[in-house]
């Protein structure tokens, strides 16, 4: 899974991982193409913080309802 908000990756709160809080921040889905479709390409500095690893054991029907947003 992908976080939908992308950090500009230098500011106190990107390296605190709280990308969400980011002056520059931008969204996928709004800022870039993505949302709904089945392919979406993160920006570069979109990188590891925000790409969200599903369990082994979770079955992807039910991590495409996970909202990241409460462990924000």
């Amino acid at each position: 899974m992908v976080a939908t908000v992308v950090g500009c990756g230098k500011c106190v709160y990107c390296q605190r991982k709280q990308f969400n809080l980011c002056d520059s921040f931008t969204a996928l889905g709004y800022d870039y193409a993505g949302g709904f479709a089945e392919y979406v390409k993160i920006p570069p500095r979109g990188g590891p913080g925000h790409i969200i690893l599903v369990p082994p054991d979770m079955a992807l029907e039910r991590a495409a309802l996970v909202d990241r947003s409460p462990a924000a």
